[in-house]
């Protein structure tokens, strides 16, 4: 508080200049990547402010960020590549639409399970002891694990994220900057 702005910490800067631009409370806020380089702590409390802001006031508040998980907690996202518009629409929307599930299983016997999956013309790989199965969505998954119930010890669905919907919609090539 006793310090000037210029010998301010990087994440210190940060949260001053997050504090400046809601001092009037807006109706509209623009935020160019507004946590970049702050910890997981200042990051959640800078959310919980300006979620807090939002309801109280019914301020909209427009992002860009490379957060895919701030960007999952939107209630409307535009995936913009090369300058363009690739996709739009809500967190949930854009993952059900670019991203499937995962089923994890955790084999009592594997030779067992893969027979088994083998036979059901269900196509899986394997990683760290797991039979990782893609699904469309977490709904399929209930009837392979109840068939393979027997044969398992445990299981896991992970849903699809908004890190996997950003790159199914730009592709999986990392770009060089063109200048």
């Amino acid at each position: 508080m006793n310090r000037p702005y210029g010998k301010l910490s990087g994440g210190q800067r940060r949260r001053s200049d997050i504090a400046r631009a809601l001092v009037n409370t807006p109706k509209i806020l623009f935020m160019d990547e507004p946590t970049t380089g702050l910890d997981p702590q200042t990051r959640k409390s800078v959310w919980d402010t300006i979620r807090n802001l939002q309801k109280g006031t019914g301020m909209t508040v427009f992002l860009t960020t490379h957060y895919m998980e701030e960007a999952a907690n939107a209630d409307y996202v535009a995936i913009i590549d090369n300058g363009l518009i690739s996709a739009k629409g809500t967190p949930a929307e854009l993952r059900a639409k670019y991203t499937t599930d995962i089923l994890r299983l955790l084999p009592k016997d594997s030779e067992k399970l893969a027979l088994f999956l083998t036979d059901q013309d269900i196509k899986y790989t394997l990683s760290g002891g797991f039979f990782i199965i893609p699904v469309s969505n977490t709904i399929d998954a209930l009837p392979i694990v109840n068939n393979a119930k027997n044969m398992i010890s445990g299981f896991e669905v992970l849903n699809g994220s908004m890190d996997d919907a950003f790159v199914n919609i730009t592709g999986n090539v990392m770009r060089e900057d063109e200048n």
